[in-house]
């Protein structure tokens, strides 16, 4: 929004004011010992935190990379009487879909159109002077999947318009509640100081826990004990390798040791000279009166492996994964059903959430017309679409320039690509009435 604009900006309502919670609801929640308190937070987020490495951080990365390339449009339910907002007309085709995909959020409203250009769009671009788009949703993203919360602090110009977004560091979040509001503040703790945020300063995204009102829980944390068992087994190979777990053979001797001291001098130099990875594939040559004998891979150890497979197919399931997304192997066809799912069940209802949180939260305070409508994440199946689309227009249900824009096209330039088509040689309605009344017409002067 440029300068002189910011003044001419309709006011918006007065977001200060705090909206007062039935008593009943609140008491039915907040328990007396949580009111006493300064504040409450999450205990378990350091913990979290540290998790984000090796199968989880992958998982989360993929999740968080894919969203975070996902585009959308913004919708407005009446026409713009602003001039400074350009907008797209929308055609019967597409407003149908916007009210079967979006029902609740759209309505029944005729007058829908795609808005091009506004301080919601710019906003989006660069939330803040320091993070992108792409940044912020993958940023977003990787809070909710890691810690379960994401909290964003909003900006505002002089008239409460939006002008920037942050993602505050939901480990370091607090929550002060209230017996008349539910939440009173928020509060972010750095070092020694608590700053202070109100309600309508943040908006604070939380997957879900019965157990807490106030705080979401993670995928992560639900897969707790998972990912504990995966740890160790990660902790027990690395011991392993480093020759402080399972031993790869023994060396014993039927030659006298001369006290402790000539024991620890026999093994100093049997691990300098055969254990560690740099001594690997070297040839081992023993003094005599020394016998090596290796120990194989037990059992054990076979299932240690079978355990990792299983942990880390566990854990991607939490985040909406499958194994068949990340095997190398997989010819063209599983790799595709793979990405198909995994964008049908991880990422689609990723961005739903994330959408209804926008359009509740942050679009009201730019319009309350507007309406943010992320793009479909799962691949559409061409074929079929084309199939469909050939029915649609072949059957009067679709115009052609309809089906052309469902595919990605521009309009055609004939007048008539925007008719319906009737299944008379695929002559258009207009065509067809035009053919009847000259025939009408001729079939007059013969009777004459």
């Amino acid at each position: 929004m440029r300068f002189i604009e910011m003044f001419k900006a309709k006011p918006k309502k007065d977001s200060t004011i705090p909206i007062e919670v039935d008593t009943r609801v609140i008491s039915a929640i907040i328990t007396e010992n949580q009111l006493s308190k300064e504040y409450l937070d999450k205990t378990d987020t350091p913990s979290l935190l540290g998790a984000n490495k090796h199968v989880v951080y992958i998982a989360i990365n993929k999740n968080s990379t894919v969203m975070s390339m996902n585009g959308f449009k913004l919708i407005s339910k009446k026409r713009p009487s602003a001039r400074s907002v350009k907008f797209r007309e929308l055609g019967v085709y597409e407003k149908a879909v916007l009210k079967t995909k979006h029902a609740k959020a759209i309505g029944q409203s005729e007058d829908l159109v795609e808005i091009t250009e506004h301080p919601f769009l710019d906003l989006m671009k660069q939330v803040n002077p320091l993070t992108s788009y792409s940044e912020f949703l993958y940023g977003d993203n990787t809070y909710m999947d890691l810690l379960g919360n994401s909290f964003w602090y909003i900006e505002k110009n002089q008239v409460g318009t939006p002008v920037g977004l942050y993602l505050l560091p939901a480990q370091d979040m607090k929550i002060k509640p209230s017996n008349k509001l539910f939440i009173e503040k928020y509060m972010m703790k750095n070092g020694d100081n608590l700053i202070e945020f109100a309600p309508d300063e943040i908006i604070h995204r939380k997957r879900f826990d019965p157990a807490n009102q106030f705080f979401g829980m993670s995928p992560l944390a639900a897969c707790e004990s998972v990912y504990n068992m995966r740890e160790y087994m990660d902790r027990y190979e690395l011991h392993l390798y480093a020759n402080d777990g399972r031993p790869s053979g023994i060396i014993t001797t039927d030659e006298k040791v001369i006290g402790t001291s000539g024991w620890e001098d026999t093994r100093e130099l049997l691990r300098r000279e055969m254990a560690g990875l740099s001594n690997t594939g070297k040839i081992a040559l023993l003094d005599r009166g020394f016998d090596y004998k290796r120990i194989s891979v037990s059992p054990k150890d076979l299932e240690s492996l079978e355990g990792r497979k299983a942990t880390a197919s566990e854990i991607r399931n939490a985040f909406g994964q499958t194994d068949a997304l990340y095997e190398s192997s997989a010819n063209r066809s599983t790799s595709e059903s793979a990405d198909y799912a995994f964008r049908k069940d991880a990422v689609a209802p990723r961005l739903k959430f994330l959408e209804d949180d926008i359009n509740k939260q942050l679009l009201p305070l730019f319009d309350e017309n507007l309406v943010l409508v992320f793009d479909n994440p799962v691949p559409v199946d061409i074929e079929k679409q084309a199939k469909q689309l050939k029915e649609f227009v072949t059957n009067t249900i679709l115009t052609p320039n309809e089906a052309r824009h469902a595919i990605g096209y521009g309009p055609h330039e004939s007048i008539l690509a925007d008719e319906l088509l009737i299944p008379v040689n695929l002559a258009s309605v207009s065509q067809a009435y035009m053919q009847n009344q000259a025939n009408g017409e001729e079939g007059k002067k013969e009777d004459d």
